[in-house]
Formats: structure tokens, sequence, C-alpha cells
């Protein structure tokens, strides 16, 4: 779904669709992912992701994937 305007499609529909098609881009952008923290552990969805844990599951905030005696939110806030 595109934001261009057609002929035959009323300038509502066309902002409606238009303002529709920001909302998926700002969910779906890589650059949305960066901030978003769908299980509430305050780690962000893509700093799981890249670390191998679930952004769905906040226990994993607890554990300590690497070992090292930081629990995963400690690594997430130290930036390791």
């Amino acid at each position: 779904m595109g934001c261009s305007e057609s002929p035959g499609r009323s300038r509502a529909t066309f902002a409606q669709q238009c303002s529709a098609f920001a909302l998926i881009l700002c969910f779906c952008s890589p650059a949305a992912l960066a901030y978003t923290d769908l299980d509430n552990d305050n780690m962000f969805d893509s700093w799981e992701i890249a670390n191998g844990l679930d952004p769905e599951n906040p226990a994993d905030a607890n554990t300590d994937l690497d070992n090292d005696l930081l629990s995963n939110s400690q690594e997430h806030d130290a930036y390791t």
C-alpha cells in the first residue's frame, strides 16, 4: 500500500491511507524496533534480539547469558 493520490479516490481516503501507511512504517522499521520493549523488561527488543534473547520473555532480564556474573539487564544498561 502506498501513499499516492489517484483518480476516483477522495482526499479523505487518501489521507486515511497515508496515515495508516505512516503508522505501519513507524512500527515496522528497524529504527522503531530499536526503541521498543515488548516484554517491559527495560531492555530494548533490538538489543535482546542481537544478544540471542527473547524480546517477549521478561524473565530473561534476570538471567546471565554469558556467565560473567552480570544479569542481562545489567549488560544492557552497561552497553556491553
